[in-house]
């Protein structure tokens, strides 16, 4: 994608659309079948066209009733982690 200078990108210029959600109902699985198959990172949850809420790959990834959970250091922290350390978590 070709961007002229001085431009600001939207939201309107990364998003996919048409808009692909999931339903309330629909179960892990049927997310990240959405997720997997169109290519997205996450999916907004919509029941009769009111958005519920937004659905990640990291809220698959990250379950503590699957032991995935992690600890969320604070952004600012980064620089002095070992990259090796954030790695192996």
């Amino acid at each position: 994608m070709q961007v002229k200078e001085n431009r600001v990108l939207t939201a309107k210029d990364v998003m996919t659309s048409p808009v692909i959600s999931a339903r309330p109902d629909g179960t892990v699985g049927d997310v990240a079948d959405l997720l997997v198959s169109d290519g997205i990172s996450a999916v907004p949850v919509t029941d009769h066209g009111v958005m519920l809420g937004i659905v990640s790959e990291g809220d698959l990834v990250h379950r503590a009733e699957i032991g995935t959970a992690t600890h969320r250091r604070s952004w600012w922290l980064r620089p002095f982690i070992d990259a090796a350390a954030l790695a192996g978590e």
